[in-house]
């Protein structure tokens, strides 16, 4: 019978303690508990560049500082970007001049053994800048001359390179043409005593060049530096006819001469392609590649690749070319192409496709690859269908290169003459398998407006979502890094679907939901997609595991499934469901529940084959639902999109109808208002405890009970609210079909944001307090708090627990039974000490008295956690103690008997005969008295202590005595 006690304790410090222990124990790990971003790909960085195009990349000697030539579509102004950590993270390192004066930037290079040395040439391909402190400063060169301005300018400057130092002088070298036009080499002594523009190419020999052995076509389009320059002081360049041939041209900076006397050779130049273009026409692009290894005094060593994009005929809009002083190889015909990349250590080629001016753009952003570039008749491949650096849809150019063994690219800009093209999705982009495969991780000319769905692992740490503009689509992967992992042109931009196995987060299906086509990925959209197609358009994807999968049909109650990952299809099953399946979820093995769009819930426990319905309904909207089985005695959780109703279970074998779960919940904004007209987009279970997400358009909250299945429509919900946030839904308020996700370990929730700005569209919140609780230090379990007989008052008790780092206030609550359901008190602790410590008795303010006789209960719970006092947020309970109160007893006094004085005790002298002639006589028998004991402190020790003590010294006396008796003579 429950009694009148006061419910009221005060809080003190009085440590006023009896038959208390205290132990420590490890704190709960509450964590901060509240909606966070999750960091997307954005403009920090430069990861998504909306609106800016790439048109250069530059490498440096040491493989991982890079600079990027841009164009900034907005503003009308190039840029260049620098990076030190091989194109993860990228800086403005533009020179505010261009700013002001719209200077664009076009081509870019950088010195093989100085990163600081940096030039590029503006695009409207008359002058140079330079800067030699890595972009803190630029120098305008101006339009290149001959030194001794005898010649005309340059003009249509289409390619430039930096030589490797000589005495400290860099060359900086560009091509183009002459007025006539007549094909030209400039170069730049960067580092001299005296730096000016000279000319190389000048049929007057201008700058003491010979160039009589050199081939004054119509344009020179490319240069390249031997890599030993230093050594060897060779460059190379190609040049074209109007009528389409295509020369490679060598020339010696030592002798000041052109393609004669070249390491003992002088064919040069070399024929590249003949007629590659009409009468008329031109080469648009052209790239040369030489090997590290390239020696102008070795022949052995002279191997070139030349990569070019003409105006030819339709099979000939360019291609690549291996040459070296003999022959001229056809690596790839009837390809633009805008740059080439050797890596001579693994004898790998790369070649980037250019805009396809002969077919109108029909060349899509292709890398080609050669793993036998040097061989008679190379093998040439292309990057797979659906890992293109850029999005695939569109006909963007591409520049690869080396950084080490490691493929990088940039695409988007298609170079020279592309100012009336619009050249989104482009981007920097790595491959790890030597080009076949590329991920884009920065530079992307992306400016996505929504997600439309995401995926997370089981432990958190990789996340997927989609990206969309209206227009295009990206997959993006997060494994300690945003990667693009996946686009197709196959798909539209909305309404995508990423469902991942539950086994193994690397095998993941990306669907458009509304077609029939799924595409499938084994190693987390690394190297490879596989394209396959159900036998319906889909509403909905369940994954089992990666082969075992289920689809929803759009718009009706069937159900397919495919045993094979979606090669094959069973026929259609029809649930027999009340109105059109909304959601389709795996719960486990052969077990799966939908939800409907008109408010019913259904399931099946034999792999979709038969379909049970609750025939009950929930609310006439989209069911999101979740259970924790499917077998008689489990809960089937659900609730809908219907604003304002609330969430319920049913209880399998037991329910005929929805019971109603969702009780109290606070959810307070910070303009003081309560959120009404919610509905809930979200729904899941994580380590037995129940959330919910839900939104009004405008604002959102997640709720949970940690008691699901026993909650009723009077539980008190735990609650976060999140203002301005739109969570479960994606932009525009368009609802996804499951809109909450849970990650394990301490339990993750991840939503999307429907607002959709500024690139935050995840949102996550750490539950680390769902299945912890304080650790209780004292007093120990079953003590018992005596009763003064005289007052007839206990004492009080001194209630402690271990604190948590973040918790900043308790709930302690006693109860007159383990169940708790006869409470007394709940009492409010707020502190942070490392021991947080409650006095509750008779003996201080507001007192409770304890009653002899009775047994008490009594647990703790975290109420609050620092940055979050306005929170509704609580741990879990703790494991309960108990304590028991009686009336202290009276010891009777403790009666103390002296001990007997020693005794005295007399051994006889033993007498030994021993053999003649030999007496021994054992001299007479001594007495040996011990004398009396001490008198003993006080305490008296008892009698026994004197019987041991008296015991010992009669067994060390006999051992004497047998040693003295066993002697025997010498």
């Amino acid at each position: 019978m429950k009694k009148n006690i006061s419910r009221i304790w005060g809080v003190g410090l009085v440590l006023v303690v009896l038959g208390s222990l205290l132990f420590s124990a490890l704190p709960v790990s509450a964590g901060t508990n509240s909606w966070g971003t999750v960091t997307m790909p954005s403009e920090t960085s430069k990861v998504i560049t909306p609106g800016i195009y790439n048109q250069d990349l530059a490498v440096a000697g040491n493989g991982s500082t890079l600079y990027a030539a841009l164009y900034d579509d907005a503003n009308d102004v190039g840029l260049v970007y620098k990076s030190t950590d091989t194109g993860k993270k990228w800086s403005n390192v533009s020179d505010s001049d261009w700013l002001s004066t719209n200077v664009y930037t076009d081509r870019i290079a950088v010195s093989p053994d100085d990163p600081n040395i940096v030039a590029f040439i503006d695009q409207d391909n008359t002058e140079v800048w330079l800067t030699t402190n890595g972009g803190t400063s630029w120098t305008d060169l101006g339009q290149p001359t001959a030194g001794d301005g005898s010649s005309d300018p340059a003009s249509n400057i289409l390619g430039i390179a930096i030589s490797g130092k000589v005495s400290g002088t860099s060359y900086i070298g560009v091509v183009g043409d002459e007025a006539g036009p007549r094909s030209a080499l400039w170069y730049f002594n960067s580092g001299a005593a005296v730096t000016k523009w000279r000319i190389a190419t000048d049929a007057a020999g201008l700058d003491g060049w010979d160039a009589t052995g050199f081939t004054a076509d119509d344009y020179a389009v490319a240069i390249a530096f031997s890599p030993n320059f230093p050594s060897d002081r060779i460059a190379t360049i190609v040049t074209f006819t109007d009528s389409g041939d295509v020369l490679f041209q060598v020339g010696s900076f030592a002798g000041k001469s052109w393609n004669t006397d070249v390491g003992g050779f002088d064919s040069y130049p070399v024929l590249i392609d003949e007629d590659a273009g009409t009468t008329g026409t031109r080469v648009y692009n052209a790239d040369i590649a030489l090997g590290a290894d390239y020696l102008g005094a070795d022949s052995s060593t002279r191997i070139a690749f030349v990569g070019t994009s003409t105006t030819g005929t339709t099979d000939e809009p360019g291609g690549i070319y291996a040459l070296d002083d003999n022959d001229v190889t056809d690596v790839k015909t009837g390809a633009p192409i805008r740059s080439v990349a050797y890596n001579t250590s693994a004898n790998k080629l790369l070649a980037g496709a250019d805009y396809d001016w002969v077919g109108a753009g029909a060349v899509t952003n292709a890398v080609y690859r050669s793993s036998n570039p040097t061989a008679s008749d190379p093998d040439v491949s292309s990057a797979a269908t659906y890992k293109k650096p850029g999005v695939n849809a569109n006909n963007s150019s591409v520049v690869v290169a080396w950084s080490g063994n490691t493929a990088i690219s940039g695409s988007g800009g298609a170079g020279y003459y592309n100012s009336a093209q619009e050249y989104n999705y482009g981007s920097f982009a790595i491959s790890r398998d030597d080009g076949k495969s590329w991920n884009d991780i920065s530079l992307i000319n992306f400016g996505y407006d929504w997600v439309s769905d995401m995926a997370v692992s089981a432990d958190g740490a990789k996340q997927l979502f989609n990206a969309s503009d209206g227009t295009a689509m990206m997959v993006f992967r997060y494994d300690g890094a945003w990667e693009g992992v996946f686009d197709s042109p196959d798909l539209s931009a909305n309404d995508i679907l990423l469902r991942t196995a539950p086994e193994d987060f690397a095998k993941f299906y990306v669907v458009e939901q509304g077609s029939d086509a799924l595409f499938y990925t084994s190693d987390a959209g690394e190297t490879k997609w596989t394209i396959r197609y159900a036998t319906a358009d889909m509403q909905d994807l369940a994954v089992e595991s990666a082969s075992v999968i289920y689809a929803a049909q759009l718009g009706s109650t069937n159900v397919i499934k495919s045993s094979n990952g979606g090669f094959l299809w069973d026929d259609a099953v029809d649930t027999g469901s009340s109105g059109n399946i909304w959601m389709l979820k795996s719960l486990s093995k052969d077990n799966l529940i939908l939800g409907t769009q008109d408010g019913y819930v259904d399931y099946s426990k034999d792999g979709g084959a038969n379909w049970t319905e609750l025939d009950d309904e929930v609310a006439n909207g989209n069911v999101v639902v979740t259970a924790s089985g499917l077998n008689s005695g489990d809960f089937v959780y659900a609730a809908t999109d219907v604003a304002d109703d609330n969430v319920y279970h049913w209880q399998i074998g037991t329910n005929t109808s929805w019971d109603d779960i969702f009780g109290t919940v606070d959810v307070v904004f910070p303009d003081g208002t309560m959120g009404v007209g919610y509905g809930v987009y979200g729904i899941t279970l994580a380590k037995g405890a129940l959330y919910v997400v839900a939104n009004d358009g405008t604002d959102s909250f997640v709720a949970r009970t940690l008691s699901p299945s026993t909650a009723d429509s009077s539980t008190g919900w735990d609650s976060k609210a999140k203002t301005g946030v739109v969570l479960g839904t994606y932009p525009g308020n368009t609802t996804p079909l499951q809109g909450l996700y849970t990650s394990t370990g301490s339990v993750k929730l991840w939503a999307l944001d429907g607002n959709g700005t500024d690139y935050t569209f995840i949102y996550s919140l750490t539950d680390d307090i769902v299945d912890t609780a304080p650790a209780l230090a004292g007093p120990a379990d079953a003590v018992v708090v005596k009763v003064n007989p005289i007052t007839g008052r206990a004492q009080d008790v001194n209630f402690t627990w271990n604190r948590d780092s973040n918790a900043i206030s308790y709930q302690l609550r006693v109860a007159l039974d383990k169940d708790f359901t006869q409470v007394i008190s709940t009492t409010t602790v707020a502190s942070t000490d490392a021991i947080i410590a409650s006095i509750g008795g008779p003996f201080i303010t507001d007192s409770i008295e304890w009653q002899d006789g009775w047994t008490y209960y009594w647990k703790v719970r975290v109420l609050k956690v620092s940055g979050q006092e306005d929170d509704n947020w609580h741990s879990g309970w703790s494991t309960a103690r108990s304590f028991s109160v009686a009336v202290a007893t009276v010891t009777p006094p403790v009666t103390i008997t002296p001990a007997p004085p020693a005794p005295v005790i007399n051994l006889p002298a033993p007498v030994i005969n021993l053999p003649a002639p030999t007496t021994i006589t054992i001299p007479p028998a001594q007495i040996i008295t011990i004398p009396p004991a001490p008198a003993p402190p006080a305490p008296i020790a008892p009698a026994y202590i004197w019987a041991v003590v008296i015991i010992g010294a009669v067994l060390v006396i006999a051992v004497i005595i047998l040693i003295v008796r066993t002697r025997r003579p010498v």
